[in-house]
Formats: structure tokens, sequence, C-alpha cells
């Protein structure tokens, strides 16, 4: 109700500030001039305010043309930017409890027995928000903050991952809570000065400071996008941990079908709570573009509305303008002015109006294009297309709003004009 009340009070503050000068106008209308037949005509000022307005409303629909194209290319982009993974088979379910809970562990087994299931695994999410960090050093070397994933044995097998050296989980190889492995990707590898790869498989990382143990590195993955494009992707540790609550799923076929099998089994471990199964790649798109769409369309949805006000205000314009300047035309038909005369001559003051808004709206959309790209560390090829296309559509508005009257004007018989 709040939201709605302050809507009707800016409507109604709007509506009048914009009735307040043909008001004053009306006031200031000299009765013996009005009869007399004198005194109806827009003054140079009225005229002048007219066209200001009109290029203010052709600037606002280039800008927000450009910058509209500009999100919607950036956020297609981003959500496009490859994972590192194949996600189609891929679905994710938060557990209600983590892998100390016997109820999670059943749930898990049974999951992995289902026909349409070909493993599952339990870990943090793969996509991150947050900055879970820890400090390592190689022996020898300089401390770096790593991103830090736990996971269970089974999750780059799920993934269908394989390793750039060394060798990666496995559950026949490795248990829960085995402090003393670590898997690195390839970004970590080289933050923490390793020669290759390679190299690193086999050495020990230890925390600054020589608190705790050493962790063997057993082997190097492949960078994964765990952020969005908003961040650069950190170099990232793995451990096995049974603190981890999110179920991963690869399906054999059908993804639906596994879904719906997994929910059927839920109810038997927590017939008190809920299970949503969803597609890894919409949670990921949710996850990371969901507020980009969004702005997207309200600004798709802004750009038409700003257009059609153009689009009307230009129509008005373009019949004021033909009939201001009938006596203008005609005298120019008479002296041997063709139909293209004529259309030029009333384009000519559009296509100024055109220019003028194109130079305030269009710097004004590079710096917020700009500004809006300046976000994210893996930008779209955005150029200076996304201008262009603003200035042609605000053309071809402009166009479609003034050719009626343009037509007329080129139309008109003198002998008519005169008699008028």
């Amino acid at each position: 109700p709040g939201a709605l009340a302050a809507t009707l009070a800016l409507g109604l503050v709007l509506g009048l500030l914009a009735g307040a000068w043909p008001t004053w106008s009306a006031l200031r209308v000299r009765a013996s001039a009005a009869l007399a037949g004198r005194g109806n005509s827009e003054t140079a000022r009225g005229l002048w305010v007219r066209r200001a307005l009109t290029v203010v409303q052709l600037a606002t629909a280039m800008g927000l043309i450009a910058t509209t194209l500009a999100v919607a290319w950036q956020t297609r982009h981003a959500s496009t930017l490859d994972p590192g993974f194949d996600m189609a088979p891929l679905l994710m379910a938060p557990a209600a409890n983590d892998a100390r809970d016997p109820r999670i562990r059943a749930l898990r087994d049974e999951i992995a027995r289902l026909p349409d299931v070909a493993g599952v695994a339990l870990s943090h999410m793969p996509f991150s928000v947050g900055h879970n960090i820890v400090s390592l050093r190689r022996e020898g070397g300089i401390a770096a903050d790593l991103g830090l994933y736990a996971v269970s044995p089974e999750f780059f097998g799920v993934l269908d991952l394989k390793p750039v050296a060394g060798r990666l989980y496995d559950p026949a190889l490795d248990r829960q809570n085995e402090p003393a492995r670590v898997v690195i990707n390839a970004a970590a590898a080289r933050k923490l000065g390793y020669a290759s790869p390679e190299d690193a498989v086999g050495k020990t990382l230890v925390r600054p400071g020589g608190s705790g143990n050493g962790m063997q590195i057993v082997g190097v993955a492949p960078d994964l996008r765990h952020r969005s494009a908003r961040d650069a992707q950190p170099p990232i540790a793995y451990y096995v941990r049974d603190q981890v609550g999110m179920f991963i799923v690869r399906a054999r076929r059908d993804p639906d079908a596994a879904a719906r099998a997994i929910e059927a089994l839920w109810p038997r471990h927590f017939p008190n709570e809920t299970l949503s199964v969803v597609r890894m790649q919409k949670v990921a798109s949710d996850l990371f573009y969901a507020d980009d769409l969004r702005l997207a369309r309200l600004l798709g949805a802004a750009s038409v509305i700003a257009s059609a006000i153009a689009a009307f205000g230009i129509y008005v314009l373009a019949a004021y303008s033909v009939q201001r300047r009938t006596r203008e035309i005609v005298l120019r038909k008479l002296y041997g002015a063709g139909n293209g005369a004529i259309g030029l001559l009333v384009a000519r003051e559009f296509a100024l109006l055109v220019g003028a808004g194109a130079a305030i709206g269009l710097p004004l959309a590079y710096l917020a294009i700009r500004r809006y790209l300046g976000g994210f560390a893996e930008q779209a090829p955005v150029g200076g297309w996304t201008l262009a296309i603003g200035l042609a559509l605000a053309c071809i508005v402009v166009l479609a709003a003034a050719l009626r009257h343009a037509l007329a004007a080129m139309r008109m018989r003198p002998v008519l004009a005169l008699r008028d």
C-alpha cells in the first residue's frame, strides 16, 4: 500500500507540473488579441521548449535502447561461459543435513542404486558467491590464498573430470575426513609457484607459521568456473570432508526422470521435510545472473515506453511543423519544388532533433555501459554497435511518427492551402 500510494502521489505531482505551463499561458491570454484573431500562434520560445522536450525524449529512448542491448549481451555472454564441465546431465538437491547424518548417507546410497543415476556425490555447492579462503604455502615458498571447497571422494567422478596431473579423489582410495591429502587446480599450482602441474604432484603444502600437519598434493584438477563472470576465478584447493550437504547427481539419460525418482525416495528418510531437485544449469543461471536478466527486462520495458513517448511527441511536433510551414511549402511548390524537396524540408528539422538527441543520449549510454561492464572480470565484446542500433531505432521511430505528416506536406495542393 505504501508503494502504491507513493506512485499515485508521484503521478499527481507530475500531472500538476505538466499542466502548470499551459495554465500559466492560458491565464496570460489577452482577450482583445484573441477575439481579433491575433496572438494564437506559438511563440519562438514555446517552439524551442517543444523541441527541447522532444530532444530529451529521443535522448532517453536512444540511451535506454543502447544500454538494454549491452546488458542483455553481457548477460548472455556470461551465462554461456564454459564452466569446465558438462552441466546438462547434472542435478542438484540440498540435503537436510550434512554427511555426518546417517540418514544422508543412507539416502546417498539409495540414490546411487537408482537405474537412472550414473553417480552421486556430496559437496559444497559447485558454485559460490562467498569467499572460503585458506592460506597455504609450499615448502620453501611463500603463502598463497586459495579458495576452499569441501567435497566427497565421488565429486570429480560425478563431474566426469580428468586430472591435469596426478590423480583426483577416488572412493576406492580416499576416505572421508582425510586431512593429509589435497587436490588443487591448475591455477593454484601456478600461484603456489610450481613450474608445472606435474611438478606439484607429491609435494607438501603447509599452513603459514607451521600450524597443523602438512597436506600432500595427490593431483591437479582442471580449472572450473565456481563463480560468476563478475569475479576472477580463484585458485582452488579441494579437500575431502563429511561436513557437506549438497547432493550432485549425474543422470544417465533423462535428468527429469532421475529427479522424480530422487524426490520419491526423500520422504522415506525425511518425511517432515520437502525436497526440490533442480538442474544444475538453472541453479547457475539463477544464482549468478537472475538480477541481470531482471535488469535487462526492466530496461527493455523502459526502452519501449520511452520510444512510444518519443513517437507521440514527434507525431505532434510533425503535425504542428507542417501546419506552421503551410505557406512556405505552398510557395516552394509554386516555384517548382518537387515532392522530394518538400520531404527533405520537413525531415531536416527532425534530423537536427535526432542529432541533438544522439549527442546527449549516446555519450551518457556509453558511460552507463562502461560502468556496468566494469563490474565484470570477463566482459563481452560490447562495442559501438549497441549505440549504433540505439540511434538507428530512434531514427525508425522518428520516421514512422513523422511520415504521415511529411506525406501530407508533399501532397498539399497550393490552391486549397491559399484559399484557407
